[in-house]
């Protein structure tokens, strides 16, 4: 983590959700996180907008919505996009 942003890489994966889980579960607790990037810019089956469906859908449990105030992924063009900002 550098300076609070937290940054995961998808690359293999091909499950959106199940990945998206499994970056919310490692990242919960950590000191100092304002914000949470998921790079999608190399992955290799995951779409944007399923991506973002997944944070979207996954951010309604309440564990996560507690922890989790801002998350961006990295999309397939290279821009950065909230998809989540309180």
């Amino acid at each position: 983590m550098l300076n609070g942003i937290e940054m995961k890489t998808l690359l293999t994966s091909r499950n959106a959700h199940g990945a998206v889980k499994n970056y919310f579960d490692k990242s919960i607790g950590k000191k100092g996180m304002k914000r949470l990037v998921i790079d999608n810019y190399e992955s290799l089956h995951i779409t944007d907008s399923d991506l973002c469906a997944a944070i979207r859908g996954l951010i309604k449990n309440e564990e996560y919505a507690a922890e989790f105030d801002w998350v961006t992924i990295l999309d397939k063009s290279g821009n950065l996009i909230d998809v989540i900002r309180k």
